[in-house]
């Protein structure tokens, strides 16, 4: 399972109490990989023995990505402070970070107490959305036999959109994909679009996925729809190219627009610009122009050396 991602806390969040933390130690726990003070902070709470000590080592280990040793502190603390949602969440979300390296054994050992921490995490506090996500993710990936359950799966995301709908929906987005139910991603991603205008990773989403299924009418016409809202959109321009790219049509438009899109400013949540290079590379390579694709591979290599689809292309070429 991939490590949970966690987006509970905001600078303007209350402090509420969470057994024997507070929503800032967990938020300060979840910064301690990022932030050497938060890190140095939990370092020096280590020697406090009991459920601080515990949490703080846990926060530490997983910090360092030992996940397997954070889950264990995370475990104790759990146990010295039963009624801390904190510390449940946290050794869910450890655990969940072990078992994509995880042994069978410890798999088989540890999976029903991982989805009961995040069960005991809600039971605590229902309003804890990192819970939540983290056993609905648990819930989409693991067999059957080992507690999965997809429909109970699609109940988290659904309480996950009645207090967040921006979480909810790409919780039901994770559901529908992970079901093979395109009906409720266009949904979901189709109702984002109204309720988040000026946001572009669901019109990207919502446009992207109807050209992956060749269904080139819903994707340019969701494009049309987020052009007249947001014509000013930067990364309108990548959302061209890219279904240009994937449909193989309007390629010149595709073109102009992606090296538009990589020459003008751009926000953090924009598509990086390894997305950008490559797209133009299959745009490229489409028209024939296989020295100029080359190029663009490269380019995009250059910005995201982990980038394996690039590499792929390049191999091929």
């Amino acid at each position: 399972m991939r490590h949970v991602a966690l987006l509970l806390g905001l600078a303007s969040a209350p402090v509420l109490t969470l057994g024997g933390q507070t929503t800032a130690d967990y938020q300060r726990c979840l910064r301690a990989g990022s932030d050497a003070a938060a890190l140095a902070g939990f370092e020096r709470q280590v020697s406090e023995g009991g459920a601080t000590g515990a949490f703080a080592a846990g926060c530490v280990d997983h910090a360092r990505r030992r996940h397997e040793a954070a889950s264990r502190h995370f475990e104790a603390a759990a146990a010295a402070a039963p009624r801390s949602a904190a510390a449940w969440t946290m050794y869910g979300t450890a655990a969940s970070a072990h078992l994509p390296t995880a042994s069978l054994f410890w798999k088989a050992r540890n999976a029903s107490k991982l989805k009961r921490a995040f069960e005991t995490a809600i039971a605590l506090e229902p309003a804890n959305l990192d819970a939540r996500t983290g056993l609905m993710q648990f819930l989409l990936q693991a067999p059957g036999f080992a507690g999965g359950d997809k429909a109970k799966a699609r109940e988290q995301a659904d309480a996950i959109a009645r207090t967040d709908s921006w979480r909810g929906t790409w919780a039901r987005v994770e559901v529908a994909q992970a079901t093979g139910d395109a009906d409720l991603a266009r949904r979901a991603l189709s109702e984002a679009t109204t309720a988040f205008p000026d946001s572009s990773q669901p019109w990207l989403a919502l446009a992207g996925g109807a050209a992956d299924e060749g269904d080139g009418l819903a994707a340019w016409a969701t494009l049309e729809r987020w052009r007249k809202l947001r014509p000013d959109a930067a990364a309108l321009g990548f959302a061209v190219g890219r279904v240009a790219a994937a449909i193989g049509e309007r390629v010149d438009e595709g073109e102009r627009a992606l090296r538009s899109y990589l020459g003008a400013p751009r926000r953090p949540s924009d598509p990086p610009v390894s997305a950008a290079q490559f797209r133009l590379g299959q745009l490229l390579e489409r028209a024939g122009r296989t020295a100029d694709a080359r190029a663009a591979y490269g380019a995009a290599l250059r910005a995201d050396p982990q980038l394996t689809a690039a590499k792929r292309a390049l191999a091929r070429l």
